[in-house]
């Protein structure tokens, strides 16, 4: 993720990854720079069924800089409209950023059958992710510890 983000090359991934069902990534969204390789990631890889994130480098320190309003991404995310399936988030502590991910997944994922969220999680924060619209009537949200 590092390499991608200091290089620049988050910005002109060429081509779709066509062939890509799983992806597994380890990544520190406190950072914008690798939070958007994630979501350029997503959109290179419209046939993405499975998804591990692997959080790290969490802290309490400052943000380096504000993470991306998912929201606010206007180009579409193919996967997330027809194949993302399943989603493990691990290392799970309750940051902003961490939190903000994990509500983009369950508001856009319109197959989504399950979200694993591996940490300890506070229960006001479980209460705030199940009570979010979910994309897909049929997913689940596992809590783990």
């Amino acid at each position: 993720m590092e390499v991608l983000a200091a290089n620049n090359l988050s910005r002109s991934l060429p081509t779709p990854f066509n062939m890509l069902r799983k992806l597994a990534i380890q990544v520190n969204l406190k950072y914008q720079r690798q939070a958007y390789v994630v979501m350029l990631l997503l959109k290179r890889c419209p046939y993405l069924q499975e998804l591990y994130v692997a959080l790290h480098g969490m802290d309490t320190h400052y943000l380096e800089e504000p993470y991306p309003e998912y929201s606010d991404i206007d180009e579409p995310f193919c996967c997330l409209d027809a194949c993302l399936e399943e989603v493990w988030l691990s290392n799970f502590m309750g940051f902003d950023c961490e939190v903000e991910f994990a509500k983009f997944i369950i508001a856009n994922a319109g197959v989504l059958k399950r979200i694993t969220i591996l940490g300890n999680v506070r229960d006001d924060l479980k209460a705030a992710l199940e009570s979010i619209q979910k994309a897909s009537s049929y997913a689940c949200i596992n809590f783990k510890f």
